[in-house]
């Protein structure tokens, strides 16, 4: 699947599409932390781009199984050893405790073990569907759909190309990135990285954006020019392209995204060398 045009939904709309979406993702992460041998860097909780089901993908169970959530039609999956979808949940008119029940019903039924789903012990954004409302119908999945979809689609030539860490969604932040890896070490803090991603939005950029941050961040970054977007250096550095900017990209929006995160990530690979 290549790219496909943004712009398509009001932007308010994209936003409370987004933050129904990041909690309905949770009853996926609670899969994997219920289900998956845990991991030190907590990416048994992860998910992937699925461009077939076009859904957020957990990782297989023991069982063979996975748990997706999708945008449009908004919706849990329980996908088969095979692929195939063998369960697909409605969440318009489900509360979230009601969503947590019914896949683990569906992945004791399709094989899986019957294991306890829990709420994640991470803060997330406040909304009503946190505290007992119903989900509602998406008035923008579609979109947040093909966000997640052009993300998944030019991370995956970062990735190829910078021979980066596989493109996931980490469900605290519901980012989907990757991570360049330039000097590793056993402890992760102290590895220099470039990180690359697409974020659906968040306190400080509600909007997606796409960013890449170097680490450590530098202390005093020279910060190089960029093609479009900006550099961000209050709490963290990176470089930002926000979706308006991307939107206002048009029939060039691909490329303008790609010639963004080509620049910024070398300024990222300098500004860490500079360093050293």
């Amino acid at each position: 699947m290549g790219w496909a045009k943004l712009g398509g939904a009001n932007a308010a709309d994209v936003i409370d599409t987004r933050l129904v979406v990041h909690w309905a993702a949770q009853v996926v992460a609670s899969v994997g932390a219920a289900h998956i041998p845990p991991q030190a860097d907590d990416s048994h909780r992860n998910l992937g781009w699925s461009p077939t089901h076009r859904a957020l993908l957990g990782h297989p169970s023991p069982a063979g199984l996975q748990v997706g959530i999708r945008p449009e039609p908004f919706a849990l999956l329980v996908v088969g050893p095979s692929g195939a979808i063998a369960e697909e949940i409605a969440l318009p008119g489900l509360t979230l405790d009601a969503a947590f029940q019914r896949v683990r019903e569906a992945i004791a039924f399709h094989g899986g073990k019957d294991a306890e789903l829990a709420r994640p012990e991470y803060d997330l954004p406040p909304h009503p569907v946190a505290d007992g409302a119903e989900f509602p119908a998406l008035a923008a999945g579609d979109e947040l759909a093909r966000w997640f979809a052009g993300a998944d689609h030019l991370l995956e030539k970062v990735r190829a190309e910078h021979h980066a860490a596989s493109v996931r969604c980490w469900p605290h932040h519901f980012d989907l990135a990757t991570l360049i890896t330039l000097e590793a070490s056993g402890d992760a803090e102290k590895s220099k990285t470039v990180g690359v991603g697409m974020t659906p939005g968040d306190s400080g950029y509600p909007d997606p954006y796409w960013y890449v941050t170097p680490w450590p961040y530098p202390e005093d970054p020279k910060l190089g020019d960029l093609p479009r977007g900006h550099w961000h250096t209050e709490g963290w550095v990176g470089a930002v392209l926000t979706g308006p900017d991307t939107v206002a990209a048009g029939d060039d929006q691909e490329a303008a995204v790609l010639s963004f995160l080509d620049a910024a990530i070398q300024h990222g690979r300098r500004m860490i060398q500079e360093a050293s």
